[in-house]
């Protein structure tokens, strides 16, 4: 797309030419060829005519620059709308991961950390959100890379599925996880918690544990079991079934789709095929 200093001096020149042809024939034909006040003033109308469409010519040539210039406005401004979104998923997303990596140490350790007690099923909820206001900029988008089979619209509906599907079996297991932190400072000694917990995690037997309980086998077990959703159809029916062997490789799926769409999004804004 050409911006607006190229289309004026483009516009210029076209000028300066047309105008150094208008003085060279009109001075051949007076000095040269001695022609008549009738010729000169038919080639005066003439020059007129070519004069109307050469400004009808600039018209449509401003007109058709204007809306390619403000279609790309639009798409840039859907662009930047979903690119934000998605980058809060990302950190969303990343930070599930850091949370689980740590819970599952759990299997051999009292794991107690102050800062997974924080989670809010409403914040993403909130995230969840942005996936309908941000519909429409997704509907008017389109991917130029035929490696995706994918319109931006369906592919950010996806990461919407996988987002919200990721976020309820989450909220369950930091429920338990929760619970899990209560049962152990109620049934040890709090002396022996040291300034480094929240860092450093000790084994069941320190502390006087026995390593075996349920709500710990539960939490394991939600950790890794299958997960996933359902896709149906208008007519309610299952039209596929989408699983992944844990939440931690759903979550990472969903990343490589984010990682898609980004990369997309950023090839719109700077008019890569």
């Amino acid at each position: 797309m050409k911006i607006k200093k190229d289309i004026f001096l483009a516009i210029l020149l076209w000028a300066i030419v047309a105008y150094a042809i208008t003085l060279l024939t009109y001075c051949t034909m007076t000095n040269i060829y001695k022609a008549s006040p009738e010729s000169i003033s038919a080639f005066g109308t003439f020059l007129s005519a070519v004069g109307a469409f050469f400004a009808a010519f600039v018209a449509a040539y401003l007109f058709t620059d204007w809306k390619d210039q403000a279609k790309y406005d639009s798409n840039k401004e859907s662009c930047n709308m979903i690119l934000e979104h998605i980058s809060a998923l990302r950190y969303n997303l990343s930070r599930k991961i850091d949370t689980i990596n740590s819970i599952k140490s759990i299997g051999d350790f009292v794991v107690l950390k102050d800062e997974l007690k924080v989670y809010k099923f409403e914040d993403d909820e909130k995230l969840h959100e942005f996936f309908f206001k941000n519909r429409h900029h997704a509907i008017s988008l389109k991917f130029n890379n035929k490696e995706i089979d994918e319109t931006p619209f369906k592919l950010y509906s996806n990461i919407s599925k996988h987002f919200i599907h990721i976020s309820i079996p989450y909220s369950i297991i930091m429920f338990d996880y929760n619970k899990y932190q209560q049962i152990i400072l109620d049934n040890i000694d709090l002396k022996k918690l040291d300034y480094n917990y929240n860092r450093i995690n000790r084994s069941y037997t320190y502390f006087g544990l026995k390593e075996d309980f349920y709500l710990k086998s539960k939490i394991l077990n939600s950790l890794n079991s299958e997960t996933g959703f359902y896709e149906y159809d208008n007519e309610n029916n299952i039209t596929k079934d989408v699983v992944y062997e844990s939440i931690l490789t759903m979550i990472n799926d969903t990343l490589n789709k984010i990682d898609s769409m980004e990369s997309e999004l950023i090839r719109i804004i700077n008019f890569k095929n």
